[in-house]
């Protein structure tokens, strides 16, 4: 019966060149907050929602984003998992001359990204070998007409708890 409730700011220093797309803008803070809860059968949902807001308006893009995760054990040591997850753009950046932007992955400070969403979805497991060592891993796909720059991908995790 176990409740989560977090909120965090995040600030994404200004670094790297402009030759692979980074270092534009003065940096981009990340407000959010985290929310779960553990439900009958063992299983948990998480929900989480935050804002990019770029320091510097003019060279990078501010956008919305949202996860909702739910995960559910199969047995002792193997969970099943899926989570929606979510980016909507509110200003375009004018950095980037396009109509895409890098989602979770880059600010491009793209010029014509105001008001489109990408939508995604991911599929996975975790497998925990002791209570010290864990392994997950997700395929995620967009579902949304637009995928920006994600066809899909997989994230692996190894998980060590002390």
């Amino acid at each position: 019966d176990q409740f989560l409730l977090s909120t965090g700011l995040i600030y994404e220093a200004h670094n790297g060149s402009l030759r692979v797309f980074q270092g534009n803008g003065q940096g981009v803070w990340n407000p959010f907050l985290t929310a779960g809860k553990e439900l009958y059968g063992g299983g948990h949902f998480i929900a989480n929602a935050g804002f990019h807001l770029p320091a510097d308006h003019v060279d990078e893009s501010t956008s919305f984003w949202y996860s909702l995760h739910y995960d559910h054990p199969l047995n002792e040591k193997l969970s099943a998992l899926a989570e929606l997850n979510g980016i909507v753009y509110t200003r375009s950046g004018g950095a980037f001359p396009a109509n895409f932007e890098g989602g979770d992955w880059i600010n491009l400070g793209s010029n014509n990204v105001a008001g489109n969403n990408v939508v995604t979805m991911a599929f996975g497991a975790d497998y925990k070998f002791n209570d010290c060592l864990s392994l997950a891993g997700a395929w995620e796909f967009p579902v949304s007409n637009r995928k920006d720059l994600l066809d899909s991908r997989t994230t692996v995790t190894l998980t060590l708890t002390f």
